[in-house]
Order: C-alpha cells, then structure tokens, then sequence
C-alpha cells in the first residue's frame, strides 16, 4: 500500500472528529475575535473620554476667577469685567449664582467635546459633574466627573453570557486653580494694608509683623507651586 493510500485512509478515519473540533474551536475564535474587536472600542472611548475630562478640568480651573470668561480662548469682554468678584477665593463672600455659572459652563464645554469624536454611537445616558472638590482661600481643587452609558454593540450575542445590554464608562479628572499673578497682587494688598495700620497706630513699630507675614505668605505660595506641579 503506498503512501498516498496510506493517508487517504487516515482521513477518512479521522473525518468525523476533524468535524467535531471545528465545531467545537470556530465558534470560540468568533467569540475570542468579537470580544477582542468590543474590548478594543471601549477601551479607546474611555481614553478619549478621560481626555476630555483632563481639559476641561484644566480650562475649567483657568476661567475659575470670572464666570463670564470663555471655556476656549479665556477671553472676557470689557463689558463683563464688572462680573469679576474681587473676594471669589472665599468660600462664603462668592455667590452661588457665580459658582453654578461656572460649573454649568464646565459642563456644558464638557458635552461639546464628547460630540465631536466617538468610536461608538451616541451614548444612551452622559452625565456630566463639576464642582469644587477642595475649596479653601489659598487652595482650590475642580473634578469634573464624565459618565457615559452605550449599547452594546453585540449584546444579542453576549447576553447568553450574562452580560448587559449597556456598557458604563466613568472617568474623572482634577485639577488645581492657580492664579499666582492675583495670588501676588492680593498679597501686596495685604502687606500694604498691614504696613498702613503700623504707621498709623505702632508707629512703624511692626515692622517684624510684616517681615513675618511676607515670609509666611511666601512660603504658602511655595506649596501652592509644589501642587500644582504635581497635579499638572
């Protein structure tokens, strides 16, 4: 028996397993290239959507001082300078229809971005959240929180799997406001204030007291440079 018969035999012998493993193999690499093709679209759209949160927050923390100035370019009309409040680092002096102003705008200019680019249709839910998450005179910290709900593109398949209809994607971002040319100005402010109270009632005599409080606010300013470059 030659070789050729010897193989063909062979064949026929192992036909009916040979279709039993393709049965049982093809449909896990469908499965594995589905779940590979699905993986890949959302872990693309969440890191699109973190980006998104990433400069939002950062252009958020930059037009915090004025709820007027535009999300983009930071540009503010002369005709809404009058809207700057002089005391919005403290908490209790700024109004709360400053704040929600500036937070509806984050989240406005939030959306915006997330209709420009995605891999994945529209999302079925988005949530968008923006708040000062740390609010003190000399420190203050945004996080914007984005929360997105899509389809799943191949649900009538996985669900047999116990898998969701919808797939949710939550990311956040924060980031520090730094305004080191007012933070400056506010502080000459206060040193000549103090200076004018020494004049006026110790007779030059606190001169110490401002050399202390100089060297206090400078050393505040310091950790304040030190966050900020940390969070950048």
């Amino acid at each position: 028996m030659g070789f050729g018969k010897v193989w063909e035999k062979k064949l026929k012998d192992n036909k009916g397993s040979i279709t039993v493993e393709a049965t049982i193999i093809v449909p896990v690499v469908i499965f594995t290239l589905i779940a590979l093709i699905l993986i890949g679209e959302f872990l693309y759209q969440q890191s699109y959507i973190q980006s998104v949160a990433d400069r939002t927050a950062c252009r958020g923390a930059e037009v915090w001082n004025n709820p007027s100035k535009d999300m983009i370019m930071g540009y503010i009309s002369k005709d809404k300078m009058k809207d700057v409040c002089l005391y919005w680092r403290i908490p209790f002096l700024e109004s709360s229809k400053a704040r929600n102003t500036k937070q509806s705008k984050i989240e406005e200019y939030t959306k915006y971005l997330m209709s420009r680019v995605s891999i994945l249709d529209k999302p079925e839910t988005l949530n968008v959240t923006a708040k000062m998450e740390t609010d003190y005179i000399v420190y203050k910290k945004i996080r914007v929180t984005v929360e997105a709900e899509y389809k799943n593109p191949f649900a009538s398949v996985l669900r047999v799997f116990g898998l969701k209809d919808t797939i949710t994607i939550r990311v956040h971002s924060e980031a520090v406001v730094n305004e080191p040319v007012e933070f400056i100005r506010t502080t000459d402010f206060a040193l000549d204030v103090v200076k004018e109270i020494d004049n006026g009632v110790f007779k030059g005599k606190g001169s110490e007291v401002v050399t202390d409080v100089r060297k206090g606010i400078g050393n505040i300013f310091e950790k304040i440079q030190d966050v900020a470059s940390g969070a950048d």
